[in-house]
């Protein structure tokens, strides 16, 4: 029989410290835990014994982020009951920030962004149905140049709905950022009617996880 985990099993925890440069440069130290049913995103269970160039091809492929190279990396494989991998990587990302005179602007969700929302219909019939519940949690710290300061400031998310639940907060602290993201995806079969709050969900998560912030330079 398959083993049922709950979502509190199913997890990705991802930890990051970024250095961010005036330039737009940004250098960063990744700590990703997979466990449970994560343990095969992108069949990373494949991967955890596989050659060091097909790791790193693995990282590059899968780490969420639009540019950037691997410098150093290393993946421990946790052969227990309930299955986990561990990742450890430096990267470089030369293109991470855009600055346009005084201004820098990112995205602070480095490598977790959901852009896809369920296409639309208006005439919805079968249900809507969650076989996997999970949860990614995402703390990033930003360090940031000793010039800048935020112009922009989002406001915290909170997000509900019987799908799931996801918050995003945003705190800015002695010349760091501090991104906190967490969703919990819920398992079941939900009514072809939440059709519409299913679109919203996702709708109202990919808004969040695309949100820019703006800094400006005080020179």
């Amino acid at each position: 029989r398959t083993l049922r985990y709950p979502a509190e099993v199913n997890v990705q925890a991802t930890s990051a410290d970024v250095q961010v440069h005036r330039t737009g440069q940004a250098t960063a130290s990744v700590k990703r835990r997979y466990s449970g049913l994560q343990y095969e995103n992108g069949d990373l269970h494949h991967y955890v014994n596989s050659e060091y160039d097909d790791q790193k091809k693995w990282l590059q492929h899968f780490f969420d982020i639009p540019s950037f190279d691997v410098t150093a990396f290393s993946i421990q494989n946790k052969k227990e009951k309930i299955p986990s991998a561990v990742i450890i990587a430096d990267l470089k990302m030369d293109r991470f920030a855009t600055v346009s005179g005084k201004r820098i602007f990112f995205m602070p969700n480095l490598m977790n962004r959901n852009s896809s929302v369920p296409e639309k219909t208006d005439d919805r019939k079968t249900p809507n149905i969650k076989r996997t519940a999970y949860i990614d949690v995402d703390t990033i710290r930003y360090d940031l140049p000793e010039e800048v300061y935020p112009e922009f400031l989002p406001q915290n998310v909170s997000i509900s709905s019987r799908f799931g639940e996801y918050t995003a907060t945003f705190k800015v602290e002695q010349g760091n950022l501090m991104y906190i993201r967490r969703l919990k995806m819920n398992k079941g079969e939900f009514p072809a009617s939440s059709y519409q709050e299913l679109i919203d969900f996702h709708r109202g998560i990919s808004r969040a996880d695309n949100i820019k912030m703006v800094f400006m330079s005080k020179t």
